[in-house]
């Protein structure tokens, strides 16, 4: 069948440019960079649309720094704001709706009507299957990649935009994004294209555990995932496999979050912990790291609010945030706990 996005002049159109556009700066108004563009928005699109359309436009260079996130330090490449609006048009309007259809339906991160809540549903659902199937003596092989954003093959999603498009214009722009990281490895955090690519760079290994291993039980978030099933011998074979197969492609496993363990042990995942109990019912709770993180956070909030460095309103609206994540999984007794903390940490302050 014909591709019908397959057609650089949709990247062009003018209407498509500016819903980029307003989609990005949707809760980032405040930046400058927006503020400036925005100021001119018709402007500055069809100043965009013409340098696409003549051949022109090139990727500015990256602003580079340094985010310290749960504890691990990451080097991020953020793109200027034009680049970024027209990086959203490639993925919206050309890229997301050729590639999704490709996709297992277990593939879940940063994917329309899919995501974390969806990620979580199907391990509680496949848990509970397991234990129909075998009781509680299931096994799990849980897989993490090391390093995967940076060690990602520009030719792994390249050989496969090239099966799916024809308009050498719509590969070229993408080839010249790849470009922009020397050496043919590495996704920067942010590019808009880094987000497809890599939801495509393991779909391969996706459908070799679908359609050659015919695994039931697996779910893959971005470059964490993992196999259900009552034979462990099976998913050592399986690990042994996958190991294989992204070796091949210069990539590798982290060894540490690798491993094969049993469905009452449980494992973690998206931030949970799931285990099976000896009744064979699915607990899904919140994992140590976070708790533990949480209330290092809530402890902050309350020092930075005695020095007067931030309000009463902003503490729980960040604490109301991690309950939301929390309430995912069992966790009444310990929300109800974290609250009593807050009230703790703060109560001195709202009888002032």
């Amino acid at each position: 069948m014909k591709n019908e996005k397959d057609d650089y002049s949709i990247l062009c159109e003018f209407d498509n440019l500016y819903k980029a556009h307003k989609d990005c700066r949707k809760g980032k108004r405040w930046k400058e960079s927006v503020a400036i563009y925005d100021m001119r928005g018709l402007e500055c699109t069809l100043a965009l649309k013409d340098l696409l359309e003549e051949g022109k436009y090139r990727l500015s260079p990256y602003n580079c720094f340094t985010l310290n996130e749960r504890g691990k330090t990451r080097d991020i490449k953020s793109i200027k704001y034009h680049d970024r609006v027209v990086q959203k048009c490639l993925m919206d309007e050309i890229i997301t709706p050729v590639i999704t259809k490709t996709f297992i339906e277990t593939n879940c991160a940063s994917l329309k009507e899919k995501g974390t809540d969806f990620a979580l549903k199907k391990c509680k659902e496949y848990l509970r299957r397991q234990v129909r199937i075998s009781g509680t003596n299931g096994y799990i092989l849980t897989c993490d990649m090391k390093g995967y954003f940076d060690s990602i093959p520009h030719k792994i999603v390249e050989d496969f935009y090239e099966t799916r498009f024809e308009d050498e214009k719509i590969l070229g722009l993408i080839k010249h994004i790849h470009a922009s990281i020397p050496g043919g490895r590495g996704e920067p955090l942010g590019n808009q294209l880094s987000q497809n690519d890599a939801l495509l760079a393991l779909s391969g290994l996706d459908h070799m555990i679908k359609e050659r291993f015919h695994v039931k039980h697996y779910v893959r978030y971005m470059d964490d995932f993992f196999i259900i099933s009552d034979d462990k011998e099976y998913l050592k074979e399986c690990r042994d496999k996958i190991e294989e197969w992204v070796e091949a492609w210069g990539m590798h496993l982290n060894q540490k979050k690798t491993k094969i363990v049993t469905i009452k042990q449980g494992f973690t995942f998206l931030g949970f912990k799931f285990y099976v109990t000896d009744t064979g019912k699915v607990i899904q709770r919140l994992a140590h790291k976070s708790i533990v993180r949480h209330k290092k956070k809530l402890r902050k909030m309350a020092k930075l609010y005695h020095e007067g460095k931030m309000t009463l309103k902003a503490a729980k609206e960040s604490h109301n945030g991690w309950k939301a994540h929390a309430q995912r999984g069992n966790t009444y007794y310990l929300i109800r706990s974290m609250d009593r903390l807050f009230d703790e940490l703060f109560k001195e302050e709202e009888n002032e």
